[in-house]
């Protein structure tokens, strides 16, 4: 288990370190044998500028930019539709129904080779890559801080009596053997009985738990 330095920031984090990315979707409501490749191509050209709109609009160069395009499809009758990678251009539709089935067979262990199969909707990710935030590593010091305290804590039924550290007192490197709390301003972090934790060069917490 990973105890990152400040888990009450930890959503602020993520967002500097995801992709943006908008999903679009247009209805195409046609049996496979009428679909037509230009047509469906024509549509999956409109999504695509959209979406480099959008995402030039909030900074992401064109160079940063992917695109994805999938096909949700399904035989004849049925309500529940399976997404299909589609390429560009979108090619021979013989090729769009096979991946279909292939994709089938994977999903729900049978095809149905024999069976019309139905378009249902284009749908488009489009992903822009944003420059990731670098953390600082951090170089073992060799100190070895002492608990801050101690006290008794129960774990499953025993009172045991257990080191308390501070946070921000744990150096690179340094590594403890469990019982032992861990307490900061926005967390307290539990190591229990048989288990070791060790800082790591971004001062996470590694917990390691015997089996």
């Amino acid at each position: 288990m990973i105890v990152p330095p400040n888990p009450g920031v930890t959503s602020a984090l993520g967002c500097l370190l995801v992709d943006m990315q908008h999903d679009f979707s247009q209805s195409c409501m046609v049996d496979a044998e009428e679909a037509d490749s230009a047509a469906i191509d024509a549509q999956f050209a409109t999504l695509e500028n959209e979406a480099l709109g959008r995402l030039s609009h909030e900074g992401v160069a064109l160079q940063d930019i992917v695109l994805q395009r999938s096909i949700d499809m399904m035989y004849r009758g049925q309500w529940r539709s399976l997404a299909v990678n589609a390429p560009r251009p979108i090619g021979a539709i013989a090729d769009l129904i096979e991946s279909f089935h292939t994709e089938h067979k994977r999903e729900y262990n049978f095809r149905r080779d024999s069976a019309p199969v139905s378009f249902f909707r284009l749908n488009l990710k489009a992903v822009g890559i944003v420059p990731k935030a670098e953390f600082a590593v951090h170089e073992p010091t060799g100190a070895i801080p002492e608990p801050v305290g101690r006290r008794r804590v129960w774990f499953e039924g025993r009172g045991l009596d257990t080191p308390i550290y501070q946070r921000d007192h744990l150096p690179c490197s340094f590594g403890f053997q469990g019982p032992a709390i861990v307490e900061q301003v926005d967390a307290t972090t539990v190591v229990p009985p048989g288990a070791s934790a060790e800082i790591d060069k971004y001062l996470n917490i590694i917990i390691r738990v015997k089996e």
